[in-house]
């Protein structure tokens, strides 16, 4: 199946692209919280959580702090993530207006 040109860009495909969403949604949900990388793959994997499904997981998250979407932070050893600004979850574009 193709790539969409914004998957290839982001070196993502498809099903690695809806794992972007879901995680996106649940913070976007919750913007007052920070999630532990492991609190999201339960959340969005379930559990046991498929060791094949790992490695698009941890890519999806990595696209999202890329493009601005999710902050990162390390807080006691444990990486965090938290919703940081509003994006069109069908292009991936910023919502943000310009100044």
């Amino acid at each position: 199946m193709p790539l969409t040109k914004r998957q290839f860009e982001m070196r993502i495909d498809e099903e690695g692209e809806n794992l972007m969403r879901q995680v996106y949604e649940l913070l976007a949900v919750h913007p007052e919280l920070a999630f532990s990388r492991q609190e999201l793959e339960g959340a969005v994997l379930g559990a046991p959580i498929p060791v094949t499904e790992l490695g698009k997981f941890r890519r999806a998250l990595k696209v999202l702090v890329g493009i601005g979407a999710v902050d990162q932070r390390e807080v006691s050893g444990t990486d965090y993530y938290a919703f940081l600004q509003k994006f069109d979850t069908n292009t991936w574009a910023s919502t943000k207006l310009p100044f």
